[in-house]
């Protein structure tokens, strides 16, 4: 009986790691092509004439994942996915609807002063299902696509990028949040940016 048991348990486990790694894999996928769309976006603009906007870094992750950063005025962006497959936060409410409760990929957005090394400020995310349907909240959402490929990412790449562009605001901080970096004789982020 005991066995039996253990027999079923490592059978479980390796079901739950197989699911896992294919939603690794959906993330994979799902994130290189957003990447490509939004490097296609941001050069695009430069070429344009688009100033402040670039400085764009793809930095290795775990499990084969990559993150994507870009610096666009005083900020830098970062969109990191996260190595796990997991339940939706039971709260994310996209659509009318809660999302499935079935392993998912998340992607979370990021921004952070230029100059900041450890100090960011959650500002979207991206939940990806095995299936390829994904939904997205915060700066670039809320929205619901039943399946990536470049028809979706392109638009998506765009919206992001004048998402930030119009609704992130920088304002001077207060007086009591304003000090100075007494080693460089300069400020320690005088601006706070937001939306």
């Amino acid at each position: 009986m005991t066995k039996e048991r253990i027999s079923k348990l490592v059978e479980f486990m390796k079901e739950r790691d197989q699911k896992a790694e294919e939603v690794i894999s959906t993330v994979r996928s799902f994130t290189s092509m957003l990447y490509d769309e939004l490097e296609s976006v941001i050069q695009a603009a430069i070429a344009e004439g688009a100033a402040h906007l670039g400085n764009i870094k793809r930095k290795a992750l775990s499990k084969g994942l990559q993150s994507f950063s870009f610096e666009l005025e005083e900020m830098r962006v970062v969109i990191s996915p996260v190595p796990t497959a997991a339940l939706p936060n039971p709260d994310f409410v996209v659509a009318a609807r809660r999302l499935e409760q079935i392993p998912h990929g998340r992607v979370v957005i990021f921004q952070q002063y230029a100059d900041e090394k450890f100090e960011a400020l959650t500002i979207g995310e991206i939940y990806i299902a095995p299936d390829g349907e994904w939904c997205t909240t915060g700066i670039v959402g809320p929205g619901i696509e039943s399946s990536f490929d470049k028809t979706n990412l392109e638009p998506f790449a765009i919206s992001l990028v004048e998402a930030l562009v119009h609704r992130v605001k920088v304002t001077h901080m207060s007086i009591d949040d304003t000090h100075l970096d007494a080693a460089n004789q300069s400020f320690k982020n005088p601006v706070k940016v937001g939306f």
